[in-house]
């Protein structure tokens, strides 16, 4: 079954973007669940939003279950923040990163941001 991307997040998803986070990033880097929390917090802030103008989400779907996810977030006037960019192993390789990576930056240019900028750590 081919992943189908959703621009709307529906009930189950937060956990599952939560819990999908904390288990690769354990199972890959070695973090424990604090980076799952980093991950729930803001998270959560995102979806309770009202005005989610200049911020949008993608949600990888594949078979019932989120496969990946990429955001993009408001960080000042003028930037943006990519949040979540995420999938599973069984989906890399497969030029859906890419696609959701030119979404997100050509979403962030056409909602007039200036700058996008990343958090990350050195072992990504």
């Amino acid at each position: 079954m081919e992943p189908v991307v959703r621009i709307e997040m529906v009930p189950g998803d937060l956990g599952e973007i939560v819990r999908f986070h904390g288990v690769l990033y354990a199972e890959e880097y070695g973090l424990d669940n604090t980076f799952e929390a980093y991950v729930a917090g803001p998270l959560s802030e995102f979806v309770l939003r009202e005005d989610k103008r200049g911020q949008r989400i993608w949600v990888v779907e594949q078979g019932g279950k989120v496969a990946g996810c990429i955001a993009i977030v408001r960080s000042a006037e003028g930037v943006a923040q990519l949040r979540w960019f995420i999938l599973t192993p069984e989906t890399r390789g497969k030029g859906l990163g890419k696609r959701l990576m030119e979404e997100a930056v050509g979403y962030s240019r056409c909602t007039g941001y200036k700058r996008i900028i990343l958090w990350t750590f050195s072992e990504l």
